[in-house]
């Protein structure tokens, strides 16, 4: 059962009855996604119940500490983040299709990694990775790699794809 957004926003510090109207986005795998309106301002609230789910809370924290850019996060809880409604917002707006075709945009997300990169480096200077950070290869085990392999076999005789095929993909990646 999802939480009241309206004591959410009130753990936040915010007056609920200031709130004009709460849209429910999404509420799925346990987390809830909800958009919060008021008169000066729309926000997107994320609840994030699980302790997997709040590496995302754990992770703007980090990037704002590391002065990596961000959107505007205007408040969190163990459990929550309150950000900016890219659908109202002034400065901000939801990427479109014709923007992976635009060069200014390109160029704009390769300096965000070279800040993103260069943050981390620096971070991991001076200490220890964060803990609730983990490599994709923490998932490489034993039962994790069988199951993967299970599903391939299943996909394969399912849709008629043999492993001769799977291989020479492979091999031509490979070369390029």
């Amino acid at each position: 059962m999802n939480p009241d957004p309206r004591q959410i926003m009130h753990d936040l510090g915010m007056d609920p009855v200031a709130i004009k109207h709460v849209d429910t986005m999404s509420e799925e795998n346990s987390h809830a996604l909800w958009r919060i309106v008021t008169p000066e301002k729309s926000y997107i609230l994320k609840w994030l119940p699980e302790a997997e789910a709040r590496i995302e809370i754990n992770g703007y924290l980090l990037l704002q500490e590391l002065g990596v850019p961000t959107l505007p996060l205007y408040g969190c809880t163990a459990q929550a983040l309150l950000l900016e409604d890219l659908t109202r917002s002034d400065r901000w707006r939801l990427a479109i299709q014709a923007d992976t075709a635009r060069a200014e945009v390109g160029g704009a997300v390769a300096r965000w990694y070279r800040i993103f990169h260069n943050a981390g480096e620096a971070l991991l200077s001076h200490r220890d990775c964060p803990s609730f950070l983990r490599r994709e290869t923490d998932e490489l085990e034993p039962d994790n790699i069988l199951a993967a392999g299970r599903a391939l076999v299943w996909q394969t005789t399912t849709f008629g794809i043999s492993p001769a095929s799977i291989s020479s993909c492979s091999k031509l990646q490979s070369k390029s």
